[in-house]
């Protein structure tokens, strides 16, 4: 079963990020209101791109970024190199791991030594400018707390495929921000 998920998991991550990177919403609601809309294109290369775990789904993403010339970079119980990336920490690395992201991809598996490990404390971490997708376990998330991450800008998106409550309910505060993805 474990790599049924893999190509599924691959599009979804990269569909967000080009989503956001080539702004493809706007260019949309241009040509839907038959407006001229010229300016700068912008490109993945080069971005910089972290995992949450470095299993049999995060490696085909990694192998897509690497196509796409990103920088990628795991982090899992061991540093242990994996193909695909270009550096792997272990935990006891998470502030190096954490300093340079561009994206940074969860999937971290549900264990209790992972429970709510993306928190406030994960947030100060992170740059401001990371754009977060989420798409493995929700219990990893603290959900609170990545609300208040993208109110108080410390992290610039986010990209959320798994809750604690599924499917979402409608008044649920992560559907109020034009910046989280749900």
């Amino acid at each position: 079963m474990k790599d049924i998920y893999w190509p599924i998991m691959s599009e979804y991550v990269f569909w967000y990020i080009l989503l956001r990177e080539k702004d493809i919403l706007h260019f949309i609601e241009k040509q839907q209101t038959k407006e001229w809309n010229q300016f700068a294109q912008w490109t993945i290369e080069w971005k910089k791109i972290g995992f949450l775990w470095t299993g049999s789904i995060a490696q085909p993403i990694a192998k897509v970024a690497k196509a796409f010339g990103m920088t990628t970079k795991g982090m899992s119980y061991s540093w242990q190199t994996k193909d695909y990336f270009d550096k792997t920490y272990s935990l006891e690395w998470i502030d190096e791991f954490c300093n340079w992201l561009d994206y940074l991809v969860n999937i971290l598996p549900n264990t209790k030594e992972t429970f709510n490990f993306v928190d406030n404390k994960f947030w100060s971490r992170v740059p401001n400018t990371c754009y977060f997708i989420n798409v493995w376990r929700w219990a990893n998330v603290h959900e609170k707390e990545i609300i208040d991450a993208i109110n108080e800008w410390k992290i610039a998106w986010a990209t959320l495929d798994v809750f604690h409550q599924e499917p979402l309910p409608k008044e649920n505060t992560l559907r109020d921000s034009n910046k989280i993805r749900v």
